[in-house]
């Protein structure tokens, strides 16, 4: 356990320099009952002085001479000699040599007949350029103790320098006397930092121990020597080299003096010991440990290679101590390794800097990569695309589906952020949305609660992608852009601020930051935290259908409808027909989904009817293409190369536009029907056939139809 180093926990192990006997310190309060010295000491704060009445700061030796004790001062004076004639009296008395100080150990020596000697290490406190100040003044500058010990004013002296100074004083008597009782006539600050000190009393301790027992005028304390590692701030600290500055008798011969054997801890006992050790058991908390209250852990999180490290020695430290169990589960991880499968190394020049992939990408991004890559205990290789992927997908998803919400809540709300308030939609997709949201959290939390963190992950991905973004939004959009009526548009701008914030919620342990800008955006309340707030629980725990019951049907059916869409999509792929290009019908099987939501299979398949086939038969499409068929599809490219044109000149939804377009000479006249669709669907005032002439466009493109060349051009108005 022990390690041959200068660095780490000091090894509590002291030995006898001589007979080798061992002892060892497991507490403060063990050092406390240690012998440090053969001397027998007595301190003494100075009688009443006239500054005392007066209350002002006098802390140099020249102005001390104009405050003498006051009568009451000699009287105390008088009583501490009678004090200690009682006790046995004394054979040295040691002083300040500041007046109030000289007056009260010539008191106490005449009448005990001891001579005195001054040391100026146990003058007052210096306060500089405050002398003859109010002490009100000083305690206004220094409000804390903290704030003395490590600031002082021009020409004064910290309390970390006169502890400092008054430990020298008391290590010089130790050098020069044995078997003898020395009486310290001192000043209060000094003899209470100089307590605080031989008590082994960290700074914060010392300010408590002076609203406790901070020494009065006049008053008399037995003391005892001993020696605690302080730094030279003044600083209670057991590290090297303050530890090895304390000495003291040996405990088994009595003579000979015992010092710290020179060898540290090994850390790995330290990290063993932590459990224990961050809540300062056995001394405190006992109850936190004792009645496991906090312990053990849920679950520890490290690498491969802590198998042998810290999961080992938090169990070995925990079966030594009769412990018993110190972690209920373990998630161990996998190295990281390059692209290639190589071990990271600057030999190799294969590491990559974790700070350049949040920058180029996001934090967020790099700890998806990680949560979603592979189980934890797998090894991952490294590769940017796969960050890159992430990004775009999961955090870029997320970042497109604010902007898309906040665009159509300035729309529907005019200003201020979403509020939950109003009645539920009745839409199917609004509905649906919120039904595998819950079910999307149940798998989570299952998940969550099993550890098993890739599968909570990318079910939260699937949902926000597939789900969230490519489903409800893509077949929402209509009742986003070109609603029915207002109240249909505030329904499904309510619905995406409802789901975002759940998905805010339960993302922020993956993904804090985006989780973060989604919360305060759609609450408007940038003072307020996503991380403040708990998780809501699922309506119902997790199953295949899962979310509320009212809602498990609409799962079934809704995910009825998306495999149709699949198939539907994958025969127009087969006869080679865009989907922008309407088809006469689609012919589905009975009874797989309810005619309420045929008009999902309508748009997303972009057909004018969906029919039921003959029994037995599969999903067929009808391919046939009529002129009027074909027309519409026209329509449908010139709206889609318009919106592009919008995109790409930089016009918002609210932009509207002018356009003119040119058609192949068999179609001239055409589209003339669809000119109304066409201006209603890209926000346009004016739509007109015709070849662009001598005209400015802010943007203009061609396309190809069937073998012909398409113009469209467009102007902001």
């Amino acid at each position: 356990i022990s390690r041959s180093r200068y660095w780490g926990t000091p090894l509590p192990v002291w030995r006898c320099e001589e007979c080798l006997a061992t002892e060892v310190i497991g507490s403060r309060q063990d050092l406390r009952r240690q012998t440090f010295s053969t001397n027998t000491y007595f301190l003494l704060r100075h009688g009443e002085a006239t500054k005392n009445l007066d209350d002002i700061i006098v802390s140099s030796y020249v102005m001390g001479e104009k405050h003498p004790l006051t009568k009451r001062g000699t009287n105390q004076a008088k009583r501490a000699a009678g004090e200690l004639k009682k006790k046995g009296g004394v054979d040295i008395i040691v002083s300040s040599d500041i007046l109030r100080t000289r007056q009260t150990a010539e008191i106490i020596g005449k009448k005990l007949g001891v001579t005195i000697v001054h040391d100026k290490d146990l003058r007052e406190y210096n306060l500089g350029i405050l002398e003859g100040k109010k002490s009100q003044d000083f305690y206004d500058l220094f409000p804390t103790v903290e704030d003395r010990f490590s600031q002082k004013v021009k020409g004064g002296e910290t309390l970390a320098q006169v502890q400092r100074r008054m430990l020298r004083a008391l290590e010089r008597l130790e050098k020069k006397h044995t078997g003898k009782r020395i009486l310290i006539v001192s000043h209060g600050d000094p003899l209470w930092v100089l307590e605080s000190a031989v008590d082994g009393l960290t700074i914060a301790e010392t300010s408590v121990k002076k609203e406790k027992s901070y020494p009065k005028v006049g008053e008399l304390r037995p003391f005892v020597w001993r020696v605690f590692p302080h730094t030279k701030k003044g600083e209670f600290d057991l590290h090297r080299p303050y530890v090895d500055r304390v000495v003291f008798r040996c405990t088994s011969c009595g003579t000979n003096t015992m010092r710290r054997v020179e060898e540290v801890m090994d850390g790995w006992l330290d990290s063993g010991a932590m459990p224990y050790a961050q809540w300062h058991y056995p001394f405190e908390n006992k109850n936190v440990i004792d009645k496991k209250e906090a312990f053990p852990a849920d679950y520890i999180s490290e690498a491969i290679d802590q198998t042998r490290g810290w999961f080992y020695t938090l169990l070995a430290v925990s079966a030594i101590l009769d412990k018993g169990v110190v972690y209920e589960n373990v998630i161990s991880l996998g190295h990281v390794l390059d692209n290639k499968g190589k071990k990271m190394s600057k030999s190799l020049g294969n590491i990559v800097d974790p700070g350049e992939i949040m920058e180029r990408y996001s934090a967020d991004a790099l700890r998806w990569y990680f949560f979603t890559i592979n189980d934890p205990g797998d090894t991952k290789r490294f590769d940017e695309r796969d960050i890159r992927e992430r990004n775009n997908k999961y955090i870029g998803t997320l970042g497109n589906l604010l902007d898309f919400y906040e665009i159509y809540r300035i729309e529907t709300q005019k200003v201020g952020p979403y509020s939950p308030r109003g009645s539920p939609s009745r839409n199917p997709l609004d509905r649906w949305i919120l039904a595998k949201l819950e079910e999307t959290k149940g798998i989570v939390q299952l998940a969550m609660d099993s550890y098993d963190i890739v599968t909570a992950a990318r079910t939260l991905d699937r949902f926000v992608i597939n789900d969230l973004s490519n489903w409800y939004v893509r077949r929402s959009r209509r009742r986003f852009q070109k609603p029915e009526n207002a109240k249909e548009q505030k329904e499904a701008v309510g619905t995406l601020a409802k789901v975002l914030l759940e998905v805010a919620h339960w993302s922020a342990p993956f993904t804090p930051f985006i989780a973060e800008r989604i919360f305060q955006e759609i609450t408007g309340d940038k003072k307020a935290s996503v991380h403040w707030g708990a998780l809501s629980s699922p309506r119902k725990p997790a199953s295949r259908q899962g979310g509320p019951k009212q809602g498990q049907s609409l799962l079934r059916d809704m995910e009825a409808v998306r495999e149709l869409a699949q198939g539907g999509l994958r025969l127009r792929s087969e006869a080679g027909i865009r989907v922008r290009q309407p088809l006469a019908a689609i012919y589905i099987p009975r009874d797989t989904t309810p005619e309420s939501l045929h008009y999902l299979l309508q748009e997303e398949l972009n057909v004018k009817s969906v029919e039921y086939a003959k029994s037995g038969e599969a999903t067929t499409l009808d391919t046939v293409l009529t002129p009027d068929l074909l027309r519409e599809g026209l329509a449908r490219e010139l709206m889609r190369n318009i919106q592009g044109l919008r995109k790409s000149s930089g016009l918002n939804p609210q932009h509207t536009i002018s356009v003119r377009y040119t058609l192949p000479q068999t179609e001239k006249g055409n589209l003339s029907a669809w000119e109304e669709s066409i201006a209603r669907e890209t926000n346009a005032k004016a739509i007109e056939e015709g070849p662009p002439a001598k005209e400015r466009f802010l943007g203009d493109a061609t396309f190809s139809w069937h073998g012909s060349e398409v113009w469209i051009g467009i102007k902001k108005l």
